[in-house]
Parts: C-alpha cells; sequence; structure tokens
C-alpha cells in the first residue's frame, strides 16, 4: 500500500472532474435555476477547476512515466485534457 493512488483510483477521479463539468454545461444550457443546484455548483467548481489541473498534470506525467496502462486510464486522461482545454478556453470567449 505504499501507492497513494492506483490507476484505477485516478481512472475513476478523471471521469469524476469530467462528468462535474459536462454537468455544469447542462445546467447552464438548460437554465436550471434551482438555488439547491446553484449554491452546490458555486461551492464545488472552484475546487474542481484546480482538481482539473492538478489532475491533468499527474495523469499525462503518470502516462510519461508508467510502461503498463490500461486503456481506461488513457481515455479517462485524453477526456480530462479535452475538458481542461474547453474549460479555459470558455474562460476567454
Amino acid at each position: 500500500m505504499n501507492q497513494k493512488f492506483t490507476l484505477k483510483s485516478k481512472t475513476i477521479i478523471n471521469f469524476t472532474i469530467v462528468c462535474y463539468f459536462i454537468i455544469l454545461y447542462w445546467i447552464d444550457k438548460y437554465k436550471i435555476n434551482i438555488v439547491i443546484v446553484g449554491v452546490f455548483r458555486e461551492l464545488l467548481t472552484i475546487p474542481f477547476l484546480i482538481a482539473q489541473l492538478l489532475c491533468s498534470f499527474l495523469s499525462i506525467k503518470t502516462i510519461l512515466s508508467k510502461k503498463s496502462l490500461t486503456i481506461l486510464f488513457i481515455i479517462s486522461t485524453l477526456a480530462l485534457v479535452i475538458s481542461t482545454a474547453i474549460t479555459f478556453q470558455s474562460f476567454f470567449n
């Protein structure tokens, strides 16, 4: 148990972050204005942005350093990097 994060846990974290930003997109697209949804959106967005950057960096570092990777981890990393690019590109529009 010396490993802090296994590939499985990194994959789950990556997909969770991607799902969060997909949900934010759908909430904005369909103009869902429920107070409790807005509260959680405000509370969780900045921590998820920081986690998105950090996990993108760590996942790319893991891909570059390990030779035995799962295809699911590579897909989750690719989805996270694309999500990060779209998220930060939306700040400059």
